[in-house]
């Protein structure tokens, strides 16, 4: 995708419209998009709308299927289009907070 490869740091999320996780990461998401934002990173939010079926348009799939993702919701952290750091464990609250520190962490300064 475009807006991975453009070359500066990207924060991205996957995740599903009928997914519980999904819903319970929206108002950490939101905080972290802002603070990110702050920081010269952009954001990237791709949801999948279809119930429990995983579709996502051509770009989007390849994309998934290129980072292994198999659960939502996905969060990762792209710097000049390569993966710094992402998790699926780590969405809800501090861990969520913990993560994205340390995630910001191993970008160049």
């Amino acid at each position: 995708m475009k807006q991975i490869e453009s070359g500066g740091p990207v924060l991205v999320k996957f995740s599903a419209a009928w997914c519980p996780d999904c819903k319970a990461l929206r108002p950490h998401f939101k905080l972290a998009s802002k603070r990110v934002n702050e920081a010269g990173v952009s954001v990237l939010r791709i949801t999948l709308q279809k119930e429990k079926r995983v579709f996502l348009p051509k770009g989007r799939k390849a994309l998934a299927q290129r980072l292994g993702i198999r659960n939502f919701p996905w969060v990762g952290l792209f710097n000049e289009g390569k993966l710094v750091s992402a998790t699926v464990e780590e969405t809800t609250g501090d861990g969520f907070g913990r993560w994205l520190d340390y995630a910001l962490s191993r970008l160049p300064k």
